[in-house]
């Protein structure tokens, strides 16, 4: 009795064993391969500051007009071609893998002049209280004139002052109440019908 309880133990244990085994052995699937590198050197970083990361299409003939930018930040042209056009600064064609910086309050153009799309990724390193961006000689409309497909004028909507330190979770708090409150709502107009 003894032996078997045994014999079924170590079975046991082996079956356990095994699987873990056989992974080590195996080969891992091949990794990512890095095909661009950019960076940017931080000489005076905020002491709080929002990352954002901005994926931009440029379609023939698209241009911005002329702005600049809150933050620190770095363009990377990832697919196409990209002109850049910084104010009393050299003209200067990018192509994908190629680079500029962004530095806060220059104001420059960016656009594509070629006949194929442009992709280009944006990151920026945005200080509290400072806009993304600002265009030059355009005064900047704090929300939209009207909502698209109803006319109507959208509804302001003011977060309650709490310190830097608890606005994100008020805001977390909000956005929960309101999803919830709406799957509620979608819950019991199911039950209805």
């Amino acid at each position: 009795m003894k032996r078997r309880m045994f014999v079924t133990a170590a079975i046991a244990l082996l079956g356990f064993m095994l699987p873990a085994g056989a992974v080590v052995g195996q080969d891992l699937p091949p990794g990512p391969t890095l095909v661009y590198r950019t960076s940017m050197e931080v000489t005076s970083p905020p002491a709080a500051f929002e990352t954002i990361n901005l994926v931009l299409d440029f379609a023939p003939g698209a241009w911005t007009p002329f702005h600049s930018h809150g933050g620190q930040g770095i363009v990377t042209v990832l697919d196409g071609e990209l002109i850049h056009r910084p104010e009393g600064g050299a003209e200067r064609r990018l192509v994908a893998g190629e680079s500029f910086l962004e530095i806060p309050g220059h104001p420059h153009v960016a656009g594509n002049a070629s006949s194929a799309n442009t992709r280009v990724l944006f990151t920026i390193l945005l200080p509290p209280g400072t806009e993304l961006t600002t265009v030059q000689g355009a005064p900047q409309p704090a929300t939209p004139p009207s909502l698209p497909g109803t006319g109507e004028a959208p509804l302001p909507v003011t977060l309650p002052d709490t310190g830097s330190e608890r606005g994100p979770l008020v805001l977390l708090m909000l956005t929960t109440v309101l999803v919830l409150g709406g799957a509620a709502m979608a819950r019991g107009n199911r039950v209805r019908r």
